[in-house]
């Protein structure tokens, strides 16, 4: 049977946006590096500009109304 226990510290509380995943404030990430980002609506990959500005990956698009963002493969949603 495999193991289920998670032995990870207690990380922060639950976010309604991005259910099950824990929820951080720490840094943007760097600039260019892929994420998986968090708009009012939807999720898409995006990343964050030189200016400030969050834009997807696929159109280069700057996106509104962003909440939050987490690394790809990434348990941990980071609020904005």
């Amino acid at each position: 049977m495999p193991d289920t226990s998670d032995n990870r510290p207690d990380s922060g509380n639950a976010d309604s946006t991005c259910p099950g995943m824990a929820v951080h404030n720490v840094p943007l990430p760097k600039v260019g590096e892929l994420v998986i980002v968090q708009c009012r609506a939807f999720r898409c990959l995006g990343y964050h500009d030189s200016k400030g500005k969050w834009r997807n990956v696929r159109t280069a698009q700057e996106l509104s109304d962003v909440k939050g963002w987490c690394g790809i493969g990434d348990d941990t949603f980071t609020e904005i």
